[in-house]
């Protein structure tokens, strides 16, 4: 993980990018309080997503998900693997078993549909409890978060492009909400909702949801934003 930030004086904005975390790249900007306390939020923003590698990387063999895929035995886990497992477990539920970490037998837990958006989640609570109102996440271009209005500008833009990088598809305005997309063959499935980790499992389990999952679904998903759009 390689990390670099840069603090704009006149609109009180950081920026910062984070390379190779997750296999990808996640980029924040975050305004509206002063420099020393920005580069103090951002220093346990980097230590919340060094955290995160150390337990869910399953890259490196001796992260914590790693050791549990390989033991034999059952072994203590840490309060951050807890909470992540409870929150599989809800969403195992909730999705009527369509989003499952846990892989075929003896293979372990395959927290990789989960990560991305559960980091930007946890990112957003240490915002909001350093009272930060105005901020964008991007990680990737696949777990999008956006809260207040950026610079001189109202809400947050996005834009989608193409495979190619080239064709503009959509461009979102973005006000205290998140999008998520995941790529199925030829089709990118979009989910629009408050809550960036919701966003993303839906944007998993929605396009291989029966009709009748989809009703059950209903019940603890309200109000579903889905869009989908066809690569050539």
């Amino acid at each position: 993980m390689k990390t670099q930030s840069t603090f704009v004086a006149s609109t009180s904005l950081l920026k910062a990018k984070v390379d190779n975390f997750f296999g990808t790249c996640l980029e924040i900007s975050f305004s509206g309080i002063p420099e020393n306390k920005a580069y103090a939020l951002w220093k346990d923003m980097t230590k919340e997503l060094s955290l995160m590698e150390k337990v869910f990387d399953a890259e490196n063999p001796a992260s914590e998900v790693s050791v549990l895929n390989s033991s034999k035995v059952d072994i203590e886990t840490s309060e951050l693997m807890k909470e992540a497992l409870n929150l599989c477990e809800s969403y195992l539920i909730k999705t009527k078993g369509l989003f499952n970490i846990n892989r075929l037998p003896n293979d372990g837990l395959d927290f990789s549909g989960f990560v991305k958006a559960y980091s930007i989640q946890r990112l957003c609570a240490l915002l909001k409890k350093a009272k930060v109102k105005n901020y964008f996440l991007n990680f990737g271009g696949r777990v999008i978060c956006a809260s207040g209005n950026q610079p001189y500008c109202e809400g947050w833009y996005y834009t989608l492009y193409d495979e190619t990088g080239e064709e503009e598809l959509e461009e979102f305005l973005l006000k205290n909400e998140s999008l998520a997309f995941s790529l199925f063959d030829d089709r990118l499935s979009m989910v629009r909702s408050k809550d960036p980790l919701e966003a993303k499992i839906l944007s998993l389990v929605l396009p291989v949801a029966t009709s009748s999952q989809r009703h059950e679904m209903s019940y603890s998903f309200k109000n579903l934003d889905e869009k989908y759009y066809h690569f050539r």
